[in-house]
């Protein structure tokens, strides 16, 4: 049965890149809504309001601005499945709160952490430099290449492991770890886990409160149907207590006293100590709209019509013949599938030509994601450009 709903139709429309193509290419980004406009408008005439009881609050903006970033903090609480609002940080991208976390945390010589060999760069690349640190980095395998198994990371770990930097889904492969269960047994070690979640935040539930997971990093591009410039990261308080910021601004959480010297952490529990100076304004307002229509339209109905499409899509591309790496167990996939193909660059080629948008992925892999704004008509769409493609035997 289709489940392309009323909302997904309105939603489409607010899409323009959805009518120029059959777009399947949201795990790279979502190309833009028109109410990113209406968002920015509303900044500029808030921005514009200089009366003089306007209340003024350097980097957390001023007027209306203020109320904005605090309404936006709460969606992303929410978001997150009923977090604390202000144990959020805005910052610039996924890996900028990944930074964030690993830079300012207190390690000691001898140290070590545990990522994948075939993560983004954005989480293995902060990982690796903490050698600067005197801090190992342990590289996971994955046994097919592909599955990443909670125990299977955790036996990299030893008596020094202060962190787990993992992707909930992986932007190459679409994998999806199971994180509740990756949660429980860091928590049973006393490890940190740190989650990059751009590949799973607004596609799928992510309960960082119920889950108890330790940090959450993410750009708001792509799921989460904001602009690029703009992300967050979620710290729970007792890995916010140890954090000491990389970046040191004037803010609520951080004040400067020329009487003694050094700096005075007047909120250590607060996340704004880790955000650095003004704050993306124009980014927070289209992404309080983009969050009040995910909210409107329920992540678990979002969740499940990209499954519903993503199912349709492994199906069909299986019996065309494609080898499909990204496992067929719904559990272990979200809003992407990657074809592995002797010639990843004449397959994009071929999908390209055919109108059909979709990424090379690691070099090795032609990715196809699916948005919640799809239909059941652009995965027809890409099944019959995808038969009409020779597959080698």
């Amino acid at each position: 049965m289709s489940t392309s709903e009323a909302w997904v139709y309105k939603l489409r429309r607010e899409f323009p890149v959805a009518t120029k193509s059959t777009f399947l290419d949201i795990a790279y980004e979502n190309c833009g809504a028109t109410f990113t406009r209406q968002a920015l408008e509303q900044y500029l005439q808030d921005w514009s309001d200089t009366s003089p009881g306007v209340v003024k609050a350097g980097g957390e903006g001023k007027g209306r601005t203020m109320e904005v970033v605090a309404v936006t903090r709460d969606h992303i609480a929410r978001l997150l499945g009923g977090v604390d609002p202000s144990h959020i940080a805005f910052t610039k991208n996924t890996n900028e709160g990944i930074n964030a976390v690993l830079q300012g945390f207190p390690f000691q010589t001898g140290d070590n952490v545990i990522t994948f060999r075939d993560e983004h760069p954005s989480v293995i690349m902060p990982c690796l430099h903490l050698a600067l640190q005197g801090v190992e980095c342990r590289i996971a395998e994955a046994d097919d290449g592909v599955s990443l198994i909670p125990e299977k990371l955790l036996s990299y770990a030893n008596e020094r492991t202060r962190f787990i930097v993992i992707s909930h889904v992986q932007s190459r492969t679409g994998y999806k770890i199971d994180l509740e269960h990756l949660a429980a047994l860091c928590r049973e070690r006393g490890i940190y886990l740190l989650v990059d979640a751009i590949q799973s935040l607004g596609f799928c539930p992510l309960d960082a409160q119920a889950w108890r997971v330790h940090g959450v990093a993410s750009a708001c591009y792509k799921g989460l149907l904001g602009i690029h410039g703009l992300g967050f990261l979620y710290t729970a308080p007792e890995l916010l207590q140890e954090l000491t910021p990389v970046f040191v601004a004037s803010n609520r959480a951080i004040r400067l006293d020329l009487a003694k010297p050094g700096l005075t952490f007047t909120l250590p529990s607060d996340g704004r100590k880790l955000e650095n100076s003004t704050l993306n304004f124009i980014g927070i307002y289209v992404l309080l709209e983009a969050l009040q229509r995910i909210e409107r339209i329920g992540i678990d109905n979002i969740a499940h019509h990209i499954s519903y499409l993503l199912t349709k899509l492994y199906t069909g591309l299986d019996a065309l013949g494609y080898s499909v790496i990204t496992p067929g167990d719904a559990k272990h996939r979200c809003h992407s599938l990657a074809l592995a193909d002797s010639t990843p660059e004449k397959l994009y080629a071929h999908f390209l030509e055919q109108g059909v948008f979709a990424s090379l992925s690691g070099g090795r892999y032609l990715r196809l994601s699916v948005a919640p704004f799809n239909t059941e008509e652009d995965i027809s769409e890409a099944l019959r450009v995808a038969a009409l493609y020779p597959i080698a035997p």
